[in-house]
C-alpha cells in the first residue's frame, strides 16, 4: 500500500471536514466585510487604489493598518454594489513563525480547528484556512497563512477574510457586463494563435 506523507493525510482530513459551527467573524481591523467602503474612508490611503480580477469587477485599496499590522488592504465591488467590502486583507508586524504558531492556536481556541490545510508538504509556505455560515447564508472563509521563502506569496503572516459569495455576485454582475456570450475574436471557441501565447 503506498504511504502518503503525514501532512497530506492531515489535509484530506481537514477538506472533508463540515464548515465551522463558530460563529462567524466579519470584522478585522475595524472593516466589516458587507459594509462600504465609504463608511470607512479615513482609513484609505488616498491613490492607492487598483482593478482586482478583471476591470469593472473589483477594487483592491491599501488601508492604513492598525496597531499590530504592518500593512493592509481591502477588496470591494465595482459592478454588484459598488464599494462593499468583499475581503479584508493584513500582514502582521511580526513575521516570525512564534507569531504565527500563537495566530495558530488563538484562532483555533476562537473558532474551532480549521476546515482545510492550504500550505505546502514542506510547510515552506504554511496556510490555514476556516469555512463559516452566518445567519444570512453567506460563506465566509478564513485564512491565516506564514510564508518565509515562496516568492509567489506575501513573505512573513498574513490574514484573510472573505465574504465568497458576494465576490462571487460581482463576477456573475461582471461576466452580464462586460463579457455577453460571443464567437467573436478573443472568445473560447477561436483557434489560439500559440506564436503570441507562448513566452519566447
Amino acid at each position: 500500500m503506498k504511504k502518503y506523507p503525514l501532512l497530506v493525510l492531515i489535509s484530506l482530513f481537514f477538506l472533508l471536514a463540515p464548515a465551522s459551527h463558530a460563529k462567524a467573524p466579519h470584522e478585522l481591523g475595524g472593516l466589516v466585510l458587507g459594509e462600504n467602503i465609504s463608511s470607512r474612508q479615513e482609513l484609505v490611503i488616498p491613490g492607492t487604489a487598483m482593478a482586482v480580477y478583471e476591470k469593472g469587477l473589483c477594487e483592491e485599496v491599501q488601508i492604513v493598518p492598525p496597531k499590530g499590522f504592518k500593512s493592509g488592504n481591502v477588496q470591494y465591488g465595482m459592478c454588484a454594489d459598488h464599494g462593499r467590502i468583499v475581503r479584508i486583507e493584513f500582514k502582521y508586524a511580526d513575521d516570525s513563525k512564534k507569531f504565527f504558531d500563537s495566530l495558530l492556536n488563538n484562532c483555533k481556541k476562537k473558532f474551532g480547528a480549521p476546515n482545510e490545510y492550504k500550505g505546502d508538504s514542506f510547510q515552506v509556505f504554511i496556510a490555514w484556512k476556516w469555512i463559516f455560515f452566518d445567519e444570512n447564508n453567506n460563506r465566509i472563509t478564513l485564512k491565516i497563512q506564514h510564508n518565509t521563502r515562496d516568492e509567489e506569496q506575501r513573505i512573513g503572516n498574513v490574514i484573510k477574510m472573505t465574504m465568497t459569495n458576494l465576490v462571487d455576485e460581482e463576477r456573475a454582475c461582471w461576466r452580464k457586463k462586460y463579457k455577453p456570450e460571443s464567437k467573436g475574436p478573443g472568445s473560447a471557441t477561436e483557434v489560439p494563435d500559440w506564436s503570441t501565447l507562448l513566452p519566447r
